[in-house]
């Protein structure tokens, strides 16, 4: 008796646990700056690194389970609003040799295929838009605190994100020599239905 016990609260647990279900229902998912963070660090030197965020920025995901190829995510940025704790880098990243937001209002991200890497995790490949030119980019994203049963409008999992590109590939190449070319873009974010 107490074997069976034992066994059914066993599988009870992994059930419980298990983030892949055969025959799940594909999801879509809502993220963005009202429940999340999307966050920037420019330059590969620990003396002369930018860091600061966006206040303003949303997404979509598109997540079926037993045909990952079919998942997609799009994100897009309202370059205007970034923010940081010096007001006047803030303004010099939104300027022309950063960001150039008065020219280009957004930044946007579209993914063109998902990997499944563990039970918890995706690798998302696509493309990146940033000043008008786009680039391929890669985002390695991690999924926790997930609850499959969640109501309309309530919070579904916890994603974080993290990618790296080349800002001299999109044409931001002022103090590359100083900070370094590297832009290390991080997103935490709850995802909601």
């Amino acid at each position: 008796m107490r074997s069976i016990w034992l066994f059914a609260c066993a599988t009870a647990v992994a059930a419980a646990l298990a983030p892949v279900q055969a025959g799940a229902t594909p999801v879509d998912l809502n993220i963005g700056s009202p429940h999340g963070t999307l966050s920037f660090a420019i330059g590969s030197s620990a003396l002369f690194r930018i860091t600061g965020g966006f206040d303003s920025w949303r997404g979509t995901a598109h997540v079926d389970e037993d045909h990952p190829e079919r998942s997609t995510v799009d994100v897009t940025v309202d370059a205007e609003s970034v923010s940081m704790a010096d007001r006047q880098e803030a303004a010099t990243v939104r300027g022309p040799d950063f960001f150039n937001a008065a020219t280009y209002p957004a930044l946007a991200f579209h993914s063109d295929h998902m990997t499944r890497t563990s039970a918890t995790s995706w690798q998302v490949d696509g493309r990146m838009t940033l000043r008008g030119i786009t680039r391929p980019m890669t985002f390695e994203v991690t999924v926790r605190d997930r609850d499959i049963g969640a109501a309309p409008g309530a919070h579904y999992a916890r994603l974080e994100a993290h990618g790296t590109l080349q800002r001299s590939q999109f044409g931001m190449d002022r103090y590359v020599d100083l900070l370094g070319d590297p832009v290390k873009i991080t997103i935490d974010s709850y995802a909601w239905r």
